[in-house]
């Protein structure tokens, strides 16, 4: 009798063994795990460390797709499309320096970043205008109803998803300023978070100091004289010591 009391519960957990590892072979595995992708993963993580595309339209090959109104995924406009929406750099106008990047529906005119100034302003209080005509913003205006202009992406994330796509679909050659703005030139109400002369974009950005922003790494075109210009954004202060 004693010898089937110690034998029982043995039996019990062997049988609850090889019912739980058969349990667990008949789960299904992920797709992404099976055979030859799983390797494909293996074996991009290798040749990354090692090997790096020499083509930049290799790059733009993983980059987020374009949705279209219909719900349907069309590839990502290519290095032609893009031109066509950036104005094309010339050697005596443009600087390929800094640009300008919004967001757009249909109903929106985008027509006045071709007003934008073609010379930069010194660093002295009056802002004087330096006859350069070598500095000039560039612009790159996506549609997110139109999936048949060159820079279109979804209507998702308000303005948000505009900035993210051309950060992302640019990020090997990112100027060294980069103005992220509202579509609308000027007036209020729509342009009520513009804080210069008649809520005016155009007046926003030709006073911007760019060797400012690159001084300090971030600037906000919120910045009037009450309360100023608030320095809570500062993405390259170092990390404070333990115990401060």
């Amino acid at each position: 009798m004693k010898a089937v009391t110690r034998i029982f519960p043995a039996v019990l957990i062997l049988a609850g063994f090889f019912l739980t590892k058969t349990y667990l072979h008949r789960l299904p595995i992920p797709k992404a795990f099976h055979g030859s992708s799983f390797k494909s993963l293996v074996d991009a993580g290798d040749d990354a460390s090692t090997e790096a595309p020499t083509d930049i339209n290799e790059a733009v090959e993983l980059a987020p797709t374009s949705a279209t109104n219909v719900g349907r995924f069309q590839a990502t406009p290519t290095a032609q499309d893009r031109a066509s929406a950036i104005e094309a750099p010339t050697s005596s106008s443009i600087s390929p320096d800094q640009i300008v990047v919004m967001g757009r529906i249909n109903s929106d005119d985008t027509s006045w970043v071709e007003k934008l100034p073609k010379s930069v302003f010194s660093g002295d209080s009056d802002c004087v205008p330096i006859a350069d005509t070598n500095h000039r913003w560039r612009n790159a205006v996506y549609s997110v109803d139109n999936d048949t202009w060159p820079l279109h992406t979804s209507n998702k994330g308000r303005e948000a998803n505009v900035y993210l796509t051309y950060l992302v679909e640019n990020y090997q050659e990112l100027p060294s300023t980069i103005a992220f703005v509202h579509p609308h030139e000027d007036g209020y109400p729509r342009a009520w978070h513009t804080d210069a002369d008649h809520y005016s974009n155009i007046k926003s950005l030709s006073t911007l100091r760019t060797e400012f922003v690159q001084s300090n790494g971030y600037a906000n075109l919120r910045c009037i004289a009450i309360p100023g210009c608030p320095d809570e954004i500062q993405p390259f202060r170092e990390e404070p010591d333990e115990g401060d």
